[in-house]
């Protein structure tokens, strides 16, 4: 028998070699680069069913922040890094058979985590603003009659009928009719297209920047409101953008 008629004979008593059988090194560390010890690091499939698949693994970093997977399973697509005090971090291996040798995972400290989180939203969001004022703006300032219609129905319960003494104020504050007819007609009363642009290009101007050229905004007696302004809730501005009251809205 020749050699290779005997690596033919080996490979079919043992089966193939097994594709599971590359290491993996992760290292993690904090954002000054000093090793954190006892984060969990978890071996992870593409679904439920194959992140509880038997082979998948978990291991804790020793005092030099690192851990060693001497054979990655061939489910495993992701790697998960926890430690209480930080913000998790999940990465993408890649593909079977090409996972890297060693995977570096920085974790950031909860409060760290968000800022962090919190600039790169910021700079998408100024890059987005950029894109949009390098083009000309066609200022929109409603989605549509019905979903005028439905948000006129949704306001009229938050500001008029509602027990919630705080928002009931509005309506008087502003000059709102509170008969529930009136109401709607003046709340869905589109902006003419130079009230439309005005205020657009106000709101433009002193916040943050709009990405679109679209703003959901409505008539609210003397000021007009935005049902989504801000993360949690809506707010009022005058004619030229200039936002007046940001609430949240009650659940």
């Amino acid at each position: 028998m020749n050699v290779m008629r005997l690596i033919i004979a080996l490979v079919g008593l043992f089966g193939p070699i097994a594709a599971d059988s590359q290491a993996l090194r992760v290292s993690v560390r904090d954002g000054l680069g000093k090793p954190i010890a006892s984060a969990m690091v978890w071996l992870l499939g593409d679904s439920a069913a194959t992140a509880t698949a038997p082979g998948l693994l978990t291991r804790a970093t020793d005092d030099s922040g690192a851990v060693v997977f001497d054979q990655v399973p061939t489910a495993a697509r992701r790697v998960r890094v926890a430690r209480f005090g930080y913000g998790p971090v999940i990465l993408p291996l890649g593909e079977p058979g090409r996972f890297p040798d060693h995977v570096d995972i920085v974790l950031r400290r909860m409060g760290e985590a968000h800022a962090h989180e919190d600039s790169i939203a910021a700079a998408q969001h100024r890059a987005r603003v950029a894109i949009a004022r390098a083009r000309e703006r066609r200022w929109r300032c409603t989605l549509g009659r019905k979903i005028a219609h439905s948000r006129a129905n949704a306001a009229f319960g938050m500001f008029v009928s509602t027990v919630e003494k705080g928002m009931r104020r509005f309506p008087e504050e502003y000059g709102m009719p509170t008969d529930s007819l009136a109401f709607v007609r003046a709340f869905t009363t589109p902006l003419i297209a130079v009230a439309c642009r005005r205020f657009a290009e106000g709101m433009d101007q002193r916040g943050g920047g709009l990405e679109t050229d679209t703003i959901e905004v409505y008539r609210f007696g003397k000021a007009f409101y935005l049902p989504w302004y801000g993360d949690a809730g809506g707010g009022f501005a005058d004619a030229h953008g200039r936002v007046l009251t940001v609430f949240i809205v009650p659940d």
